[in-house]
């Protein structure tokens, strides 16, 4: 997202905050496309200042969670439009003259992933400063023992062994294609 939001002037600034785990299992995916389109709405809603995606731990008495907090200075949601943003369809600007564009979907998806996850989402704003929007996701402490072996490309690879590799793919090609991947990863020594 950072170039999109430097096509607008605005900084992206991104911190993990002291006590975050470096690793733990999750659903990357769901978590990446939640974050995407967070961060997509705060940079479109945006037309001067900034926008701040922080990512913090807490310990709850349920047990500890992850804190992702994605904040613009936007032009904010009047507070009686809260309850809309979360259903399918709803628009907090309905009238034919909006600004923006949109299907009134990507919030309502976004809270039933993070909900898929055993997590929350919410969001504090104010009209003209902008909006805020938490996602609280559990975790459980050393859910991974280690962290995967980084390669000489600088990313990261998980080393299992016995690793097992599930291909669902319908078409003949497109499975050759994907096996054909697996092995020269294989090959490569990335996973085994």
């Amino acid at each position: 997202m950072q170039p999109v939001a430097r096509g607008k002037g605005l900084p992206l600034d991104c911190q993990v905050e002291p006590g975050v785990p470096g690793w733990v299992n999750g659903d990357a995916n769901r978590l990446r496309q939640v974050l995407l389109n967070l961060l997509s709405n705060a940079i479109k809603f945006t037309e001067a200042g900034k926008v701040e995606v922080r990512l913090s731990a807490e310990e709850e008495k349920e047990g500890p969670r992850l804190v992702f907090a994605v904040k613009d200075t936007g032009i904010g949601i009047p507070e009686e439009k809260l309850p809309l943003l979360f259903q399918k369809f709803s628009q907090v600007d309905s009238s034919s003259t909006r600004r923006f564009s949109g299907t009134g979907l990507g919030l309502a998806i976004c809270r039933r992933l993070v909900e898929l996850m055993g997590g929350a989402l919410e969001v504090k704003s104010q009209v003209n400063r902008g909006s805020t929007f938490l996602v609280y996701l559990p975790y459980v402490p050393g859910a991974i023992s280690s962290p995967p072996a980084v390669q000489g490309d600088g990313a990261a690879h998980p080393i299992r062994e016995g690793l097992l590799v599930l291909l669902a793919e319908d078409n003949v090609v497109n499975r050759k294609v994907a096996e054909r991947m697996l092995t020269n990863s294989a090959a490569a020594g990335k996973w085994r």
